[in-house]
């Protein structure tokens, strides 16, 4: 699904959906949209990676897989966004076409629109959040995910395809770290070998 979307857009095809969508909701300016977007920003998630970690120290003494793996696919999710931006430079709405060598482009990355970056970092989040949690609890992080999603559209900031890829992208990096853990869990503990890993406790039902 993310590589047909990417093909669909290297090759121009979501561009009349992303402009039927970007005139019918565009509201820059919108305070509660900026409100919402600011929580899935970089410094919003220091500040999140802060909570947790002291979450983990006070409950167990040390950090959870729960937040390595969190960690692990805020990173990865990241690294892929700010290549696809570089690679397919897709200018933001109202940002003129900024055609720049791949390095270049990579320390000027925010520039580019696809894919999003708040909503890629807010699906990771809400993916493993989630985890064990039922019902309410469950929906609010998911409610949240998707209301970063469209708050960037709403902002005027993204194009509705730069956020459709990346709630697929963080998905998909979410579930990959998760399943790739045995692998790269040796090399956490081979470098980072004083801080124990614990598997998180069954969800209580």
């Amino acid at each position: 699904m993310l590589a047909v979307l990417i093909v669909l857009e290297y090759l121009g095809l979501l561009s009349g959906v992303d402009s039927m969508v970007f005139q019918a909701v565009a509201r820059p300016g919108l305070v509660a949209a900026e409100l919402v977007s600011a929580t899935a920003s970089i410094p919003a998630f220091a500040v999140y990676a802060v909570a947790l970690l002291a979450y983990d120290a006070a409950r167990r003494g040390r950090v959870s897989l729960g937040t390595v793996s969190l960690g692990v696919s805020l990173a990865v999710a990241m690294v892929h966004v700010a290549v696809l931006k570089a690679s397919l430079q897709v200018p933001r709405p109202g940002e003129q076409p900024l055609h720049q060598p791949l390095l270049e482009a990579l320390m000027a990355a925010d520039y580019y629109a696809f894919p999003s970056g708040h909503t890629a970092r807010a699906v990771v989040a809400a993916y493993y959040l989630s985890r064990g949690r039922r019902g309410p609890a469950r929906l609010a992080l998911w409610a949240w995910a998707l209301a970063v999603a469209a708050s960037r559209v709403l902002l005027g900031a993204h194009w509705f395809s730069d956020v459709a890829a990346s709630v697929v992208l963080g998905l998909f990096v979410a579930l990959v770290v998760e399943c790739t853990a045995p692998v790269w869990l040796r090399v956490y503990n081979a470098t980072l070998g004083r801080i124990e890993v614990l598997r998180p406790a069954p969800a209580k039902r």
